[in-house]
């Protein structure tokens, strides 16, 4: 996570917060009140540091993730997302604000895949 982490700051972007998440992590459709511009400037990165986690990402099947897997989610309004783990499970999460080009690829790649999952190989 710490390798993750200073590259984003070396691209000049912005780090919310680095936090453990608890399960299960539930992230609903925005209301018509929400601006998607607003889902646009961040982006969610979930590290699974122990245990296994389960995610469903808009419609099942759900996928069964293992410590050293990440999730890198550019969220959409009609966007569900479920992450859950036992009791043992430990997740950290960081909201990350690209600036400059990793804005720009985030973007444009985000118009087509809002979920990436990165394994531990």
């Amino acid at each position: 996570m710490e390798k993750i982490r200073q590259a984003f700051l070396s691209s000049n972007s912005s780090i919310d917060f680095i936090e453990y998440c608890s399960c299960p992590y539930i992230i609903l459709p925005c209301s018509q009140d929400t601006q998607t511009s607003d889902l646009d400037c961040y982006i969610d990165v979930f590290y699974i540091k122990k245990g296994v986690a389960e995610l469903m990402f808009n419609a099942p099947p759900s996928i069964k993730l293992s410590p050293g897997e990440f999730i890198f989610l550019n969220r959409k309004c009609s966007d569900c997302f479920f992450l859950t783990g036992g009791q043992d499970t430990e997740i950290l999460q960081t909201r990350v604000v690209p600036r400059g080009l990793y804005k720009d690829l985030i973007v444009y790649y985000g118009c087509y895949n809002s979920l990436y999952v990165l394994d531990s190989g």
